[in-house]
C-alpha cells in the first residue's frame, strides 16, 4: 500500500488531486470526488473514498485536524523521494473484540 501511494503520489497528471506538501513529509487529496472516481480505480480494487481513509488508518498515518495543513496525511517513515523508508512501514491488523463478546443462546 505505501509503495503504491508513493507511486500516485509521483504522476505529476494527478498532483492537482492529490499531491505532497512542500517539505515532503505529507500529502494532501485536493479533490475527493475526482481521486475516489478517477484516481483510486487504476491503483486499488476498492473505489470508495472511507474505505481507503480507513486503510491509511490501519498503516499509521495521522490525519491533520488544526492549522494550514488541515485534512493532510503524515506519517514518519512516509517521505517524499524516500522508498526505503516507506519500506519499514507495517499494516496494523484489524481490531479486534475484547472482552464483550456477545453470548448466543441456544
Amino acid at each position: 500500500f505505501p509503495e503504491t501511494l508513493m507511486d500516485i503520489l509521483s504522476n505529476d497528471e494527478v498532483s492537482d488531486i492529490i499531491t505532497w506538501l512542500p517539505h515532503g513529509r505529507g500529502f494532501a487529496i485536493l479533490q475527493k470526488r475526482k481521486f475516489a472516481l478517477h484516481v483510486m480505480p487504476h491503483y486499488f480494487k476498492q473505489s470508495k473514498f472511507t474505505s481507503f481513509t480507513r486503510k491509511l488508518n490501519r498503516w499509521g498515518f495521522t490525519r491533520v485536524t488544526k492549522g494550514h495543513e488541515n485534512g493532510a496525511y503524515y506519517h514518519m517513515f512516509f517521505q517524499r523521494d524516500n522508498h526505503q523508508m516507506c519500506m519499514q512501514m507495517q499494516c496494523q491488523s484489524t481490531p479486534s473484540f475484547k472482552g464483550n463478546s456477545p453470548v448466543i443462546s441456544p
